[in-house]
C-alpha cells in the first residue's frame, strides 16, 4: 500500500473531530429549542389530582350570613368530609398536596336573613383562600341549622371556695360570703338564640388560695362559666363574652365580751359594789355579773360584729361590755329590762337586744316619803322667768335597807329640778314634765329613790309678776 493511501485511512472522521465554536452555538440553541417545545406539550396537556376525606369547615365569620346576624349551630367543622377530584394543567395543579386544600360551607351563598336550616353549597379553595372551580366534589353541598346572633344581659354570682379569714387572737375573723361582689354585677353575652335562651347567670370563680385579715378587692378576675337555667354549665362555645371582674370579699370581725353592768351616774356615797352584788342578767337564764361569777359558764357574753377595721381596733380595747344602770330604774318586785345599745358601725351578732336585770331583794325594804313642793328647787333656768311646781307634796319612794331608810326623815330629803335647755311653750309651762333629782343624807350608802319621778313647772314672765304686784 501507497504511503499515501495509509495516511487517508488514518485520518478521523467528521464526528470525532473537534468542533468548532459555530458547531456548539448551533447544538446549544438546539437544545433549548427543544426543551421549550417540551416544557409546552407537557403544560397543556391534562393533568388530575385526588384527595378523599377532606374535612368540611363550618364557619361564618366574616361571611354574608354573618352581615344577617346568622350563626351555624350544626353541623360543626369536622362532622362532614368530601372527596375531590382536581382537573387542569400540570403548570396549575401540579404542585397542590392534600395540606394545601381547605373544603367549607360557602356563607356567602346565603339569601335570607331567616333561622332554621339552609341548604349552601359547598367549595374547595386554597388555603390561601383562592377558590378552585375546577373541582368536582363527592358531596355538593349541605344542610346548615342557623340560628339569629341576639344579646342578653346575665347577673353575675361570685364564688371564692379557697378564701378564709385569718387568725387573731382577740377576734374571729369571718369572710362574708353573702356579701362577696363582683363589678361589674351584670354582663352581656352575644350568640345563638337557643343558646341564650337556655342561661341563667354568669358564676364567676376567684380559686385563689388565701387568709384575709381584712377586706379585699381582687382585680382583674378572667375565671367564669355560664350558667344554665339547670344549674349546669354551659359551653362557651359560639358565644362572646369579653369581660374581667373585680371581686370584693368582704371581711367582718367578731368579738365576744363577757356583759356587766356599771352604775355611772350615782351619788358619790352611794355604795355600788354592794348594789351591783345583787344584781342578775337574764335571758336564756340567770347570768351573774363577771366581776362576781366563780364560773365561767355564769357569765353572759354578747358577740360584737363589725367590718370596719378602725371598729375592731376599739374592741380590741374592750375587756367587757359595760351597760350603765340607773338605781331609779331598780324596784322591789319589778325586773327592769335594760337596751343594749351599740355604736353606730357595730351591731349585735347575739340578738340580744334587751337584757333583764333582776335584784336579790332579800333585807330590802320600800318607804314611801313626801317632798312639799315650795321646798323643791328650780336650777339652770332661762333668766327672765319665775318658775313654780304649785302648791301640794310630791310622793317619792325610797328604797334600801330597813336600817337606813328607817333613818330618813323628812327634812333629810333634799330635791331639785333642772331646766338647762328645758323649752317654754306660748302658754308658759314647760313643755315636758321635768326629772327631780334627790339628795339623801351623805352617810347613808344603801338606800335610792324608785321610780324617777317627775313634775311639771310653770314659767312665767317676771315683767307680768310685776305689773300684777299690789
Amino acid at each position: 500500500m501507497k504511503q499515501s493511501s495509509w495516511k487517508h485511512f488514518l485520518k478521523k472522521p467528521g464526528w470525532l473531530r473537534r468542533p468548532t465554536r459555530s458547531d456548539l452555538l448551533l447544538m446549544i440553541a438546539s437544545l433549548f429549542i427543544a426543551t421549550v417545545i417540551w416544557a409546552y406539550i407537557v403544560s397543556r396537556s391534562g393533568y388530575s389530582l385526588k384527595f378523599s376525606n377532606l374535612p368540611v369547615i363550618v364557619d361564618t365569620t366574616d361571611s354574608k350570613a354573618a352581615s344577617y346576624r346568622l350563626t351555624a349551630m350544626s353541623p360543626e367543622t369536622g362532622e362532614l368530609t368530601v372527596s375531590a377530584e382536581l382537573s387542569g394543567s400540570r403548570t396549575e395543579i401540579g404542585g397542590l398536596s392534600r395540606n394545601d386544600l381547605e373544603a367549607y360551607v360557602d356563607f356567602d351563598a346565603v339569601v335570607t336573613d331567616t333561622a332554621g336550616y339552609h341548604t349552601l353549597p359547598i367549595r374547595l379553595r386554597r388555603k390561601n383562600g383562592t377558590v378552585l372551580k375546577n373541582a368536582s366534589l363527592s358531596v355538593s353541598s349541605a344542610e346548615v341549622k342557623m340560628d339569629k346572633i341576639q344579646s342578653v344581659e346575665l347577673n353575675v354570682e361570685v364564688s371564692c371556695p379557697n378564701v378564709s379569714g385569718a387568725f387573731d387572737p382577740k377576734n374571729k375573723i369571718v369572710i362574708d360570703k353573702e356579701h362577696i361582689t363582683a363589678e361589674p354585677k351584670t354582663v352581656t353575652v352575644s350568640g345563638p338564640s337557643e343558646t341564650l335562651s337556655k342561661l341563667s347567670h354568669v358564676r364567676v370563680w376567684m380559686n385563689e388560695a388565701e387568709k384575709l385579715s381584712q377586706t379585699k378587692v381582687f382585680s382583674g378576675c378572667t375565671d367564669f362559666d355560664l350558667i344554665g337555667t339547670d344549674n349546669g354549665v354551659v359551653s362557651k362555645s359560639g358565644l362572646k363574652v369579653e369581660q374581667q371582674f373585680d371581686i370584693t370579699v368582704p371581711v367582718y370581725y367578731l368579738r365576744e365580751l363577757p356583759v356587766t353592768l356599771t352604775v355611772p351616774d350615782a351619788p358619790k356615797q352611794f355604795d355600788t359594789e354592794w348594789l351591783l352584788r345583787r344584781l342578775r342578767l337574764v335571758t336564756d337564764r340567770e347570768y351573774q355579773l363577771p366581776q362576781y361569777a366563780e364560773d365561767e359558764n355564769d357569765i353572759l357574753k354578747i358577740v360584737i360584729e363589725t367590718s370596719d377595721l378602725k371598729n375592731k381596733e376599739k374592741l380590741d380595747q374592750k375587756d367587757e361590755w359595760v351597760i350603765g344602770i340607773d338605781p331609779s330604774s331598780l324596784s322591789l318586785g319589778g325586773d327592769y329590762k335594760a337596751d343594749v345599745k351599740l355604736e353606730d358601725g357595730y351591731k349585735n351578732h347575739s340578738n340580744l337586744d334587751k337584757i333583764t336585770v333582776s335584784m336579790d331583794e332579800s333585807d330590802l325594804v320600800a318607804e314611801t316619803r313626801w317632798i312639799f313642793n315650795n321646798d323643791i328647787q328650780c336650777i339652770n333656768g332661762a333668766s327672765g322667768y319665775d318658775y313654780s311646781i304649785g302648791s301640794g307634796r310630791t310622793r317619792i319612794t325610797i328604797i334600801g335597807t330597813a336600817e337606813e331608810v328607817a333613818q330618813i326623815s323628812g327634812s333629810d330629803i333634799k330635791a331639785s329640778v333642772s331646766l338647762y335647755n328645758a323649752e317654754i311653750s306660748e302658754s308658759g309651762s314647760i313643755t315636758s314634765p321635768q326629772a327631780l333629782t334627790i339628795t339623801l343624807p351623805e352617810e347613808l350608802g344603801h338606800v335610792w329613790v324608785s321610780p324617777q319621778v317627775k313634775v311639771n313647772i310653770t314659767a312665767t314672765p317676771v315683767s307680768e309678776l310685776a305689773t300684777t304686784a299690789p
